[in-house]
């Protein structure tokens, strides 16, 4: 979970009026339950008001660093930034992994001198990790091997739209304990949802994320033991 950080930019040459909020996307845990029904509302908003929103990113720019070939999630952020009045910036490093020519660290501290914000699809979920470590704009995980916060939310905010109230949805996972499986946990979690993950024996998802996704149920008072939820096919 990445917390929030406070950068106080005062003291630099460019005058600023109040200290910055630095928010990342890197798991879903860095919404909590409070914050996740915020996000949908305003989803719905845009949704459905698109033209009141065309100038909210104007003058802003969004880099894209991938280390894997994507259809979707490319274009799906693309567009949404274009639609909102700013500007994307595509970085293609299948070719070249982040961390092979130069440390993330080093990239990091560049990119927030270029551009407003960054969004990763790595191979390891460290690599994004340590981009938002060292970078004091908002970094967004677009894909790791640990999770998928983009697509669960999205997924979420489809089933608040098709059925409504989240709190009587229950969600059904059949596959790899993978990336996808962990954002899907903490996300039903932050949305007092209920879950049910059947996996291969093997292949079931990392304790530690079973553990933080009853954490979070407990939070919005909605606490079940999803380790005896977990089915082996």
């Amino acid at each position: 979970m990445m917390p929030a950080r406070m950068y106080d930019l005062t003291a630099m040459k460019a005058p600023v009026e109040q200290p910055v909020l630095c928010r990342d996307l890197v798991s879903c845990q860095d919404f909590s339950p409070e914050e996740t029904k915020s996000m949908f509302e305003l989803t719905h908003i845009i949704k459905h008001r698109p033209a009141d929103f065309r100038g909210a990113l104007a003058g802003k720019q969004l880099v894209l660093f991938f280390e894997k070939a994507s259809l979707r999630t490319r274009l799906t952020f693309e567009a949404g930034m274009a639609s909102l009045g700013g500007t994307s910036l595509f970085m293609d490093q299948t070719r070249s992994l982040l961390g092979e020519r130069e440390p993330v660290c080093d990239i990091a501290r560049n990119v927030e001198r270029w551009v407003d914000a960054v969004v990763l699809r790595t191979f390891e979920h460290k690599t994004i990790v340590e981009m938002a470590t060292h970078t004091c704009i908002p970094v967004i995980n677009a894909l790791s091997d640990f999770e998928h916060p983009c697509q669960a939310f999205a997924d979420f905010f489809t089933l608040e739209e098709k059925f409504g109230d989240l709190s009587k949805a229950h969600l059904a996972y059949v596959g790899d304990g993978n990336n996808v499986a962990h954002s899907l946990m903490l996300a039903a979690a932050c949305s007092g949802s209920s879950i049910r993950v059947a996996t291969p024996e093997g292949y079931g998802p990392k304790p530690e994320i079973v553990k933080q996704s009853a954490f979070k149920e407990i939070r919005v008072g909605r606490y079940r033991r999803i380790e005896s939820l977990w089915h082996w096919l």
